[in-house]
């Protein structure tokens, strides 16, 4: 922790300082980003007679930033995204986060949308027993009801419009589909729409 110095203390630094800045050699070093100095301009580096020193916000050259790329490609201290791993740490991460999924540790929800509370509100009219983010396999399915065997997804209108996410969604259905599960993807426009207990319960015994 540090001490609160007393008056005389920091007038005795003061000097202290003032003194070593009559140094050349410890003044470049202060100007160069040592203990005191910090970020120069090179009029200001000019003036105090250290014209070469490194300056703050210069571009590098083409040549440069070419000895810059192979110093680091050289380096065996490389930044951990780029470090590929090897066979075994894979398999070792791949067991890691199937021991995870198991355990339940990961691939939890962090809440709940309102998409899904309203669907939930209808089952429990129907009095249909339910189970909400409940993972099956690697996924985590919006609905489980266990009776029927049917996985209910409340898909949002944006997120679930996305070309990207719209592929997911089918290779989602066809593998839960395959592994013996019935789906019913509700979008968001019906379920706002007003879905009624009779609706719900005429897609359940409809899904497939």
């Amino acid at each position: 922790m540090r001490k609160n110095w007393t008056v005389e203390q920091r007038l005795a630094q003061s000097d202290r300082l003032k003194q070593q800045w009559q140094d050349p050699s410890q003044r470049a070093r202060w100007l160069m980003g040592g203990k005191i100095g910090g970020p120069i301009t090179a009029a200001k580096a000019a003036k105090d007679g250290f014209p070469n020193l490194r300056q703050t916000g210069r571009k590098a050259s083409e040549e440069a930033r070419r000895k810059m790329r192979l110093a680091r490609a050289r380096s065996t201290k490389k930044a951990r995204h780029t470090m590929p791993h090897s066979v075994h740490t894979r398999a070792k991460l791949r067991e890691t986060t199937l021991r995870q999924y198991e355990q339940g540790r990961v691939g939890r929800k962090s809440r709940d949308t309102s998409l899904e509370l309203t669907v939930r509100a209808v089952l429990d009219v129907l009095d249909i027993e339910y189970r909400s983010s409940h993972r099956i396999n690697r996924f985590i399915v919006d609905i489980y009801v266990p009776s029927r065997n049917l996985i209910i997804e409340c898909d949002g209108a944006y997120w679930h419009s996305l070309p990207r996410i719209i592929g997911r969604d089918v290779e989602r259905d066809a593998f839960l589909r395959a592994s013996g599960y019935k789906v019913l993807r509700l979008p968001e426009c019906d379920i706002k729409s007003g879905l009624s207990p009779d609706v719900m319960l005429s897609l359940c015994e409809a899904a497939i």
